[in-house]
């Protein structure tokens, strides 16, 4: 079975804290999707905004999951109520049969919320409650996130640092009274 491996890194201007990430994600070895924010100056940027960037990384990839399962339960729904019988997709993708892993190139971040280590930062709660939360509605082990060296992430990194030239496009997903 194909995994879903989602790459993500973010990114940041010292002079002026503003926030850039990216998210590539392959099926079968191919990128299938790749996107790129400027998330502007967020909350804690100013207290160690490549953690945050990272943070918000992480975020992305679990929100994508996320919205990835409500898509196929609409799909299986309209195909049980209208087809009558389940048929996968062509692509054969529904993300429920696939594991995935997120590789960040943040040591930090990956510890923290695989538990190694405790997150005493008290500017990145806020990023760390949201990816628990997300993680606690997926099925069990679906997920695994994992640290691979800054060189392995060469795509997601440039697509964070293309970010930070573009306009401000916060993801859809975001909340100001959480995240500011």
């Amino acid at each position: 079975m194909n995994r879903i491996v989602i790459r993500v890194d973010g990114s940041c201007n010292y002079k002026n804290p503003v926030v850039g990430v990216g998210i590539v994600i392959y099926f079968g070895g191919k990128e299938i999707y790749s996107n790129s924010y400027n998330c502007g100056t967020m909350f804690g940027s100013t207290a160690g905004t490549v953690s945050v960037s990272e943070w918000i990384g992480l975020l992305c990839a679990l929100h994508w999951i996320q919205n990835k399962i409500i898509e196929d339960d609409s799909q299986l729904a309209y195909e049980n109520k209208f087809v009558g019988k389940f048929d996968l997709p062509k692509e054969g993708f529904w993300i429920r049969e696939r594991n995935i892993d997120i590789i960040m190139d943040s040591q930090y971040v990956v510890k923290t919320i695989n538990g190694e280590y405790q997150n005493k930062k008290k500017h990145l709660e806020c990023y760390y409650q949201e990816a628990l939360r997300l993680l606690n509605r997926l099925p069990i082990n679906m997920v695994r996130i994992l640290w691979e060296p800054r060189e392995c992430n060469t795509r997601a990194d440039e697509l964070s640092k293309e970010a930070l030239k573009k306009e401000i496009q916060k993801p859809k997903w975001w909340d100001e009274s959480i995240f500011g």
